[in-house]
């Protein structure tokens, strides 16, 4: 749904959705699409990418487990592309990820989990 993909999409570029609400043109969407790689962990949620974060979304009706979702995708592909152990990306997602809530429509949330790139090594 275009409400979704907004929410989305306002999360790649770092900008913060419009309390009220707002659509946008296809024309947009065509200018957008190179912002970000997606891509699917595992799990199946969405796994984003841009030139500054490696992203996740995680969600569900509740935002409780909107949240988890998108942490525990988070760590594991911090496991996963980076090396890390399980105490190694819980400690560092503890000091550096950062959350945005990208959509609230519907009965629905979308949490998206984000952490700069500048703190990851290469991946392997």
């Amino acid at each position: 749904p275009r409400s979704k993909m907004y929410g989305w999409l306002t999360a790649l570029m770092g900008g913060r959705p419009p309390v009220v609400g707002a659509t946008f043109d296809t024309k947009d969407l065509l200018g957008l699409r190179a912002l970000a790689t997606v891509s699917h962990g595992e799990s199946g949620w969405p796994r984003l990418e841009n030139p500054d974060y490696i992203m996740v979304l995680g969600s569900s009706r509740a935002t409780l487990e909107a949240l988890q979702h998108a942490t525990t995708e988070m760590q594991r592909w911090l496991m996963e592309d980076y090396g890390f152990d399980e105490r190694g990306a819980s400690l560092l997602m503890g000091q550096a990820l950062e959350y945005d809530i990208a959509n609230v429509v519907d009965p629905g949330f979308t949490i998206v989990a984000k952490m700069r790139k500048q703190y990851l090594g290469p991946r392997r």
